[in-house]
């Protein structure tokens, strides 16, 4: 193997699929936020939507001289990385399965809504829930799963598909029940 290939496995790969990774990750929770997905937005085009924001801002993580010598590489292990976290994070969440679709009649997602209740009220026996954390001035909106977690000092927790880096900065003002797994899903 060349240096410039052992370099590129060494330096360049992991780099870009970490850009990749932060890419569908950024671009999970801003989507999160109503103000900026849109009234029409459907999750199912997440996954596009993450790998072109990928391909797209990619080159912020390289030198002018490994972008000129390592774009096209640079670019298909972003965009994977990014398409495989944007899987991922979809899957984990189950976002899919209890998500209102905008497109769809009224009536068809009523029976799918989520009853939020007051966090005073959640479970703190570690028991998985939906958390609302609000909006702030810096941090859109975030529904995610997550659990309070007795060993950290008894926060709460988020525990898949995002990064819980939000939870130091804030606190779930609301909690609601995991909603049932879909018939016959595993």
């Amino acid at each position: 193997m060349s240096r410039s290939e052992m370099a590129f496995l060494t330096k360049i790969l992991p780099r870009a699929q970490a850009a990749g990774e932060a890419v569908a990750n950024h671009q999970f929770v801003t989507m999160l936020n109503p103000k900026y997905r849109g009234p029409n937005f459907k999750w199912e085009e997440f996954i596009p939507f993450a790998v072109g924001w990928a391909e797209a801002s990619c080159w912020q993580s390289f030198s002018d001289a490994e972008w000129k010598r390592w774009k096209k590489d640079i670019v298909q292990a972003a965009c994977t990385s990014a398409e495989y976290t944007a899987k991922r994070i979809l899957k984990e969440s189950g976002l899919l399965e209890w998500w209102p679709d905008p497109t769809r009649a009224e009536g068809e997602a009523a029976g799918r809504s989520v009853s939020w209740r007051h966090i005073a009220d959640a479970p703190r026996d570690g028991s998985p829930v939906l958390l609302y954390y609000p909006s702030t001035r810096i941090e859109p909106e975030l529904v995610a799963e997550g659990f309070f977690d007795t060993v950290f000092d008894g926060v709460w927790m988020i525990s898949r598909g995002v990064s819980t880096m939000h939870l130091h900065t804030r606190r779930p003002t609301h909690w609601a029940p995991l909603p049932a797994p879909p018939a016959g899903g595993s």
